[in-house]
């Protein structure tokens, strides 16, 4: 094996095993470790976290594992206390922990990850592998469609359960074709008045590849959106092109700190 392609193992290798990853973030939510970590008020150990969770003592070196895991991908983070005995890992809140604590009423993303890891997770699995198929045939809308012999809409529709999760967690013009997004900014344009007066469309979505850093999480959300509802994240170029096409004049695109961006869209 080539030297470079011995190097590119690893990359291909957390490809395969990426599952893992939500799974585990599945895990840490079933045994509710950033809700133990919040309502205890201050870091843990990890005995103080395995006693609060109710584990075996046995089954603690399984339950570092997991916790390693979670803190290579940022979920908690970990320091070592020259207080405790044999420097004993203390664990922490993270930003990203602080989104599923059960109590915080202001920005809580429990409902919308339950809801495509656990609720939609079979239809979802069965979507993606059929792509490949999907891609070489005319019918079918979606992978989804393909998949499932059904759209997400007539699934949510027989489940109320899921229904609820998912409009919770949901965001609008990237779950719509780019003809159903036309139609939608037009309608919009019709209803607001001039420039002159004031008069803009306001849109709270992705701009592909700005900034840069958050490119991933956005093609992510471009592949879901494709595979579910023929939709799609769009890059400033799309986004441009179907303002021009609705009869916007002009837009600004205004950075947030998150993957998300918001843009004025000008009569």
């Amino acid at each position: 094996m080539e030297s470079k392609e011995y190097k590119a193992v690893p990359a291909l290798l957390n490809m395969v095993f990426g599952f893992i990853k939500p799974m585990s973030l599945i895990c840490a939510l079933d045994l509710g470790i950033a809700d133990q970590i919040s309502s205890h008020g201050q870091p843990m150990t990890l005995s103080q976290l395995r006693s609060a969770l109710s584990i075996p003592q046995s089954k603690e070196p399984y339950l570092r594992h997991l916790l390693r895991m979670l803190t290579h991908f940022g979920f908690i983070q970990v320091q070592t206390s020259d207080v405790v005995a044999e420097a004993q890992p203390i664990y922490d809140l993270t930003s990203m922990s602080r989104l599923v604590i059960s109590k915080q009423a202001s920005l809580n993303f429990v409902p919308f990850i339950r809801c495509h890891l656990q609720d939609l997770k079979d239809a979802l699995q069965k979507s993606f592998l059929c792509m490949g198929d999907w891609l070489k045939q005319e019918d079918k809308e979606t992978p989804f469609d393909m998949a499932n012999n059904c759209s997400l809409w007539e699934m949510t529709s027989q489940n109320s359960r899921l229904n609820e999760s998912f409009n919770s967690a949901m965001f609008i013009l990237h779950d719509w074709s780019d003809e159903a997004c036309l139609d939608i900014l037009k309608k919009c344009k019709e209803a607001i008045r001039s420039a002159e007066n004031g008069g803009k469309v306001i849109i709270v979505d992705a701009v592909v590849g700005s900034p840069i850093e958050y490119e991933e999480t956005q093609l992510l959300f471009d592949m879901l959106m494709l595979t579910v509802h023929a939709g799609a994240e769009r890059d400033e170029h799309e986004w441009k092109s179907l303002f021009t096409k609705a009869g916007f004049s002009s837009y600004r695109i205004v950075r947030t700190v998150g993957y998300v961006s918001i843009i004025e869209v000008y009569p």
